[in-house]
């Protein structure tokens, strides 16, 4: 989202939607109580965080 606002505005602009955007997306998980849903503007994230809690103890052989 951010390299292509950042092709057509300058980079402080882009930077700022970003962050609005990020907001409104906090803002709306803490006062619904709802867990994120894992998409931006309706599209899914690119890359999701993989937990890394709990671990294995050994890998799979």
């Amino acid at each position: 989202f951010y390299r292509a606002l950042a092709r057509r505005k300058p980079p402080v602009v882009a930077r700022a939607v970003v962050a609005k955007e990020l907001a409104r997306i906090v803002y709306y998980v803490l006062t619904k109580q709802e867990a994120f849903n894992g998409t931006f503007k309706g599209k899914p994230l690119s890359r999701t965080k993989q937990p890394k809690w709990p671990r294995l103890a050994s890998p799979p052989v």
